[in-house]
């Protein structure tokens, strides 16, 4: 489960989780992206193991002389290969893709579907996610731009402001504007990453989570596990979770100010909204 921070994943990982049949785990900081990156380092290199297939020991391989060396190589050596290697990229994959499902498989209950929710990774990541578990769903959840970047900004950004002094509003737009900018790349990114195909990826817009809509209802049937009882779900939503705020900042005024001058492809990010909603 996906999605850009301050989108409401907490929230859903928590409903997800109501359900016997699954185990979402939290974020891991983009730990599983080291992994990724591995496993597209050894799809672009060359096969590794075609010598040791060719029926040659690794010994005769690593100590095969060069063709150019003095004398050359007898007719009957083997080649050198400077990139010889015990394993190839369908085996570092199987390596890998098992090493995560150790990881996140072993403490989840037998016969239960895991998971883990992560606002690090962009289609690039999923791309190769997907391709290492191909029987996987995706889930990207989508809030819309001007309630995830005013979480933002008073999650990560009010510390730093001085908002009441001389050139605060400026300084307010200016970062809101960044957030702003943010959310268009990286939502983009995930949209498009889905639209390409619909099969076991879902494109959730927040209020449909936080309104208890029927297209959460039918996140589970998707899912294919045994929906949580209407009560469960009703007592996750009725708590506040992650790091959300009870109280109004003083702020708020000139934040809604702001949010009407943003300086951001306003057309590009309703096409984005529009997309998420109309999926």
């Amino acid at each position: 489960m996906i999605s850009v921070g301050r989108s409401g994943s907490t929230l859903l990982q928590r409903v997800l989780n109501t359900s016997p049949d699954l185990q979402i785990w939290g974020e891991h900081g983009g730990l599983v992206r080291s992994l990724v990156e591995a496993y597209r380092l050894g799809a672009v290199v060359p096969d590794h193991r075609r010598n040791l297939d060719a029926g040659y020991a690794a010994r005769e391989l690593v100590l095969a002389p060069m063709d150019d060396q003095p004398g050359g190589a007898a007719e009957d050596a083997p080649p050198f290969r400077p990139w010889v290697s015990p394993f190839d990229g369908n085996t570092l994959r199987l390596e890998i893709a098992d090493t995560i499902t150790r990881l996140f498989g072993t403490h989840s209950p037998e016969g239960v579907r895991w998971g883990f929710k992560e606002i690090r990774y962009d289609s690039n990541d999923l791309r190769h996610l997907l391709e290492l578990f191909p029987e996987a769903d995706l889930v990207v959840l989508v809030r819309d731009l001007r309630s995830t970047i005013r979480s933002d900004f008073f999650a990560f950004g009010r510390p730093n402001f001085d908002w009441e002094g001389p050139g605060g509003r400026e300084r307010v737009l200016d970062d809101l504007s960044r957030r702003a900018r943010v959310w268009v790349r990286r939502n983009g990114d995930l949209v498009r990453f889905c639209s390409r195909s619909a099969e076991r990826r879902i494109v959730l817009p927040f209020d449909a989570v936080a309104s208890n809509t029927p297209q959460l209802a039918s996140l589970f049937t998707h899912l294919q596990v045994t929906p949580p009882s209407p009560a469960d779900v009703a007592d996750v939503l009725a708590t506040r979770s992650g790091s959300s705020f009870a109280e109004p900042h003083p702020a708020e005024a000139l934040v809604e100010d702001c949010m009407a001058q943003l300086d951001v492809d306003h057309g590009r990010a309703e096409e984005i909204w529009e997309r998420v909603t109309r999926v």
